[in-house]
């Protein structure tokens, strides 16, 4: 077996049930969802970031100029509920 630590995470209501409703699609459980999100985010090897960075500009996308992309971030970020 591997040698394991236990921690406690404590989460807003609102925040648990989104997991919980996000685990239920994927068919994991709650601590499965907070075990990839810590080794996806904080210990990923540089090589793993590396290859995601190229797969990602590797792809043909058509992007639009910086006042354009300025403009629809502003107008997302006035549409999300504080």
């Amino acid at each position: 077996m591997t040698d394991t630590k236990r921690t406690e995470v404590l989460l807003e209501s609102d925040a648990y049930e989104r997991l919980e409703g996000r685990a239920a699609r994927e068919g994991v459980t709650v601590p499965d969802l907070i075990r990839r999100a810590v080794q996806d985010t904080f210990l990923a090897s540089t090589e793993t970031r590396r290859r995601a960075l190229d797969r990602i500009t590797s792809l043909d996308l058509a992007i639009a100029d910086w006042d354009e992309l300025e403009e629809e971030i502003l107008g997302a970020r006035a549409s999300v509920p504080r």
